[in-house]
């Protein structure tokens, strides 16, 4: 079973600068150089209503329904995922893509699945990635479907309702 070993709250200043480097990439339409590994993600604030971006991992993708999967790595209390349960239409750009989308919330045993997955694909990402988000695993199969039942993942739906 997964433990808790940290809290993760926002990141530092030095580390939210990091993050923000990729945006710059989509922006200059340069994107596509991350592969698809990463999306640019706009959505509409919760309580501004102005237009945000954030890049995020994809942790998923299913080609026949063109759906993407991502993870909040800070939690219920991410920004982007707060603004994407109020407002779940959005918008993303992946590789040389953009496309509509309307975000749906997965289930604990959707999320789980979708960590094993993730797990079997990039076994020395998914190590880091638990560290990062405060987790302490075994590496088995089974902590992994038990670390994605707590974590928060979104499928990101292609077209509008």
């Amino acid at each position: 079973m997964p433990e808790k070993i940290v809290d993760r709250e926002a990141p530092s200043k030095l580390l939210e600068l990091a993050f923000k480097a990729p945006r710059w990439l989509f922006r200059m339409r340069l994107g596509g150089l991350l592969g698809n590994r990463f999306l640019l993600l706009r959505h509409t604030g919760r309580v501004s209503g102005q237009p945000r971006e954030t890049v995020l991992e994809v942790a998923g993708y299913n080609p026949e329904s063109d759906v993407y999967f991502v993870v909040s790595a800070y939690g219920a209390n991410a920004d982007w995922y707060l603004n994407l349960l109020k407002t779940p239409q959005a918008q993303i750009s992946v590789g040389r893509r953009t496309i509509e989308v309307r975000a749906e919330k997965l289930a604990p045993a959707e999320s789980g699945e979708l960590i094993v997955s993730y797990a079997r694909e990039h076994p020395t990402a998914i190590k880091q990635l638990s560290r990062f988000m405060g987790y302490k695993v075994d590496g088995t199969e089974e902590d992994y479907y038990a670390l994605g039942e707590m974590l928060h993942a979104v499928a990101l739906i292609p077209g509008s309702p």
